[in-house]
């Protein structure tokens, strides 16, 4: 889970960067960057939020209150 949790996070940050360093370029529907970001945009939400899935390394962790 906590690699779920991790390379969700990363892989929306990193697609939002190589957007920004295109520009106008990573927007275009000519592009397959625009369509990329979309898919990142979901990863954190399949198989649960990422609240949950911190939530639930908390109980596994014996630190959920």
């Amino acid at each position: 889970m906590p690699a779920k949790l991790f390379v969700a996070d990363v892989g929306v940050e990193i697609g939002l960067v190589c957007q920004r360093v295109l520009g106008a370029y990573g927007l275009s529907e000519e592009f397959d960057m625009a369509q990329t970001v979309m898919d990142l945009i979901g990863m954190p939400i399949v198989g649960g939020s990422s609240h949950m899935q911190k939530n639930n390394i908390a109980n596994r962790l014996g630190l959920a209150g």
